[in-house]
């Protein structure tokens, strides 16, 4: 399990710059996790679910980037994955060759929400 810091850390800057066009919702909270709605402004809008067991964060999104692009395998592989996987959360080899997809731009809005 993984403290926000060490989740964000090595992030792609360019995720870390969209998240801020997000817009995150109120959360609904329900069993202990967090549901947030987070809009972007072309007018999709994703789920993040989010607890936080003690001092770790456990996170995911619905979004296809989570799946396909690399941050549902770092989650599960790292400890911080909330939920179970929605694909196979296999090594993304080819779409983040850097490690640098740790988590999509939904995630990290609602990760710059908490931390303030």
């Amino acid at each position: 399990a993984m403290v926000r810091e060490e989740i964000l850390k090595g992030l792609k800057p360019s995720i870390q710059k969209d998240a801020l066009s997000m817009q995150v919702g109120n959360a609904k909270v329900r069993d202990g996790v967090s549901h947030y709605n987070v809009d972007s402004p072309s007018g999709s809008s994703y789920l993040v679910r989010v607890s936080m067991p003690g001092l770790d964060i456990h996170i995911s999104c619905d979004c296809p980037f989570w799946q396909w692009q690399g941050p549902e395998y770092w989650a599960k592989s790292e400890g911080y994955l909330q939920g179970t996987p929605q694909g196979t959360a296999t090594k993304p080899v080819v779409k983040d060759p850097k490690s640098e997809h740790r988590l999509c731009k939904h995630a990290v809005a609602v990760l710059n929400r908490l931390a303030r």
